[in-house]
């Protein structure tokens, strides 16, 4: 829909259905079913009744930020925002020497003071990220996002159902790594129904070699603080 986003923008009922595929040595690359990056501070980026249900297949040798919403953020005290929206798209990273950072609904959060508000969502989508050629790239994301750094996200009416996550990288059930501060909404927050599947070398276990988990996986330095409340998960 939008390679790069440096102004305020609204998508209010955009369906993305592309299929497509990236071939060759891309180098340093970033894929979206919607928005690839947001790159101006202090804008917002709102999503209200979207669905992407496309399939994002990266064959490239290089290093990879895939998404259905928004692949990458940089700057600093932006919002995006997601109302009611659906993501059952389809994202395939076969094994590589490069990076694989994917999340069903924004890859990577690399900005400062960020705020991520979701109000409905429905997930059931398919990611498959199988294993790294090199040592430092041995990460994959989760089901929402790769890394999500200095975030205040707050998640109400979040289901997750039929979804899988194929990875032999280290991974995290929702989002792989993060920091600031998360809140699921009492009553009201992530709720896992059907089947979900997580599997791989590292699906079922969680190390300090090879971290895994439900929610996120690890946090940066500066710490993540995530607030759990009664009946919110």
């Amino acid at each position: 829909i939008a390679c790069e986003v440096t102004k305020n923008a609204t998508l209010t009922g955009v369906i993305s259905s592309l299929a497509w595929t990236i071939d060759g040595d891309s180098g340093n690359s970033r894929h979206s079913g919607m928005v690839t990056q947001l790159s101006k501070n202090e804008k917002d980026v709102t999503y209200t009744n979207c669905t992407w249900n496309g399939t994002i297949t990266d064959n490239t040798s290089g290093n990879s930020e895939i998404a259905g919403f928004l692949a990458h953020l940089e700057t600093g005290r932006n919002k995006i925002t997601v109302t009611n929206c659906t993501l059952s798209g389809t994202i395939y990273r076969p094994a590589s020497t490069g990076w694989a950072r994917v999340g069903g609904l924004v890859a990577c959060l690399n900005g400062s003071g960020t705020k991520l508000i979701i109000d409905g969502l429905t997930v059931s989508t398919r990611i498959t990220a199988k294993a790294p050629q090199n040592g430092w790239a041995d990460s994959c994301g989760g089901l929402l996002g790769y890394g999500w750094k200095d975030t205040t996200a707050t998640f109400t009416r979040v289901t997750i159902t039929d979804s899988t996550l194929e990875t032999d990288r280290k991974f995290g059930g929702l989002v792989y790594k993060g920091s600031g501060y998360w809140k699921l909404t009492e009553g009201n927050g992530i709720t896992f129904t059907g089947s979900n599947q997580f599997t791989g070398t590292s699906a079922g276990t969680s190390d300090n070699g090879t971290p895994s988990a439900l929610l996120v996986s690890t946090a940066y330095d500066t710490g993540l603080y995530l607030e759990v409340l009664h009946n919110s998960f």
